[in-house]
């Protein structure tokens, strides 16, 4: 499975779940979420079967504090942990 933070995740659907997901949880992070230091990939979600398919790898690498989905569900907007800025992804 994945391992993330709820606040980093938002529901689209009832068939999806759109995460960012650190490619490496270090020590203790579950705790210390300040321990995080990885940057993050985004992961679309099937809630019904579990299924997590890599959607985006950001090209510069990103630690992305909060992530939503538009309500037309056609853009993830994510704030870069390092710079303070509203980010976003085209599906």
């Amino acid at each position: 499975g994945l391992a993330t933070w709820a606040d980093k995740c938002d529901f689209s659907s009832e068939n999806a779940i759109y995460c960012a997901v650190p490619n490496d949880i270090g020590e203790y992070s579950g705790i210390l979420r300040s321990n995080n230091i990885s940057d993050d990939n985004i992961y679309k979600i099937d809630p019904n079967t579990g299924r997590a398919t890599l959607i985006a790898q950001p090209i510069v690498p990103v630690q992305i504090e909060t992530l939503t989905i538009s309500k037309d569900q056609s853009t993830l907007f994510y704030l870069d942990k390092d710079t303070g800025q509203i980010e976003k992804i085209s599906l």
